[in-house]
């Protein structure tokens, strides 16, 4: 369920050969550094999604959503009735996060899949430009899936990315005669389309550095150990429901690539207090993890000890202060080089609002 389901709180492994930990651990003893020697032994669905993401990629959001169905008791297929449909709604109300398909639920019960078929979804911003995958679960019939497509209106793509079984299809506002083609596939997020049946995967967007690096012609974010200095300060990557990754840069403090299809999320600053923010430093990588039904965490990776250290006494007194977070439960560490910020699962809206708008613990120091 991205921000699509947090929008009503006013938000805007299994198909891959996986890598043994041990032998990782072996090859990679005394190489810290080095390329290829990540800390990932691709045993979670996060590491899974992780080698779908291409090398450099900004800003990363990841959501299981098959973990967050279970947990609310929500197994539903797609086809489901009015009475499921209230149900789903329900239930689904107070929660923080959902894939980008939960927006168009409803109206995708009449499509050969909607968001009931994803196992889980990852975001991507590589080189300026937003993709993302779908991993569909096990019962998923890409034939019908594609049948239904271009039934919807989609035409096929027989030349570009495309590699053995995959097939790309495409279709503009003008030739779906609206925003959803035949009435059931919205078309901002599946203008393009590539399915990739050996996979399980569904994938919109830019398709084409999307396809290079699902085929494994083109280096991935877990080849590169692209966020590993903030995966290395997670106990267990297996079970989390929700994950926000920003690497180094520019996205960290300035403008981040936070909104749909390349909209641009700007910090600003206006519940965070002019001193606090004076106080904070500014991280080279942060991120937000919300296990299910576990302390969800937010890790700040700082240039050194010294300045984790203040900017975890900065980020307390902020936080003491806060309009909203003041209420909530937080616990503020330095591990470090990084600020660690624990706070209750029940918290976590709190948490996806604050980094929607780049507010406290997410927001950056002014020097």
């Amino acid at each position: 369920m991205s921000a699509s389901i947090g929008r009503i709180l006013t938000l805007s492994t299994r198909g891959r050969a996986t890598r043994s930990g041990v032998a990782l651990l072996l090859s990679c003893a005394g190489l810290a550094g080095v390329s290829g020697c990540s800390l990932l032994d691709g045993g979670s669905r996060l590491e899974e999604a992780l080698e779908h993401v291409p090398a450099g990629a900004s800003t990363v959001t990841f959501v299981d959503r098959a973990a967050a169905a279970d947990r609310l008791d929500l197994d539903l297929e797609t086809g489901a009735g009015d009475a499921e449909l209230d149900r789903w709604a329900e239930d689904a109300v107070d929660e923080a996060y959902g894939t980008k398909l939960a927006d168009y639920t409803r109206t995708m019960q009449g499509a050969a899949f909607s968001d009931f078929d994803v196992e889980w979804e990852v975001e991507a911003f590589a080189g300026g430009a937003p993709y993302r995958v779908w991993k569909l679960d096990e019962d998923a019939d890409f034939d019908a899936i594609e049948k239904d497509m271009l039934d919807a209106g989609f035409s096929p793509e027989r030349e570009g990315a495309a590699q053995g079984d995959d097939v790309v299809l495409s279709i503009g506002l003008k030739e779906a005669n609206g925003t959803m083609a035949g009435d059931r596939y919205p078309v901002a997020l599946m203008g393009t389309t590539a399915l990739v049946p050996d996979e399980r995967l569904v994938v919109t967007g830019n398709v084409t550095a999307a396809l290079k690096t699902v085929h494994d012609d083109a280096d991935s974010a877990a080849d590169a150990d692209d966020f590993d200095e903030l995966l290395e300060r997670v106990d267990d990557l297996d079970g989390l429901e929700y994950v926000f990754l920003a690497g180094e840069g520019e996205q960290t403090c300035g403008p981040a690539r936070l909104g749909d299809d390349g909209a641009t999320g700007e910090a600003t600053g206006e519940a965070t207090g002019e001193a606090t923010r004076e106080a904070l430093g500014r991280p080279g990588a942060f991120g937000l993890f919300v296990p299910t039904d576990a302390d969800s965490r937010v890790i700040r990776v700082l240039a050194d000890d010294e300045a984790a250290t203040a900017d975890a006494d900065a980020l307390r007194a902020g936080l003491a202060e806060h309009a909203s977070l003041s209420e909530i439960d937080t616990k503020v560490d330095s591990d470090g080089a990084a600020t660690v910020v624990r706070t209750g699962f029940g918290d976590r809206r709190y948490m996806v609002r604050a980094l929607f708008t780049l507010d406290l613990p997410f927001a950056c120091g002014t020097t």
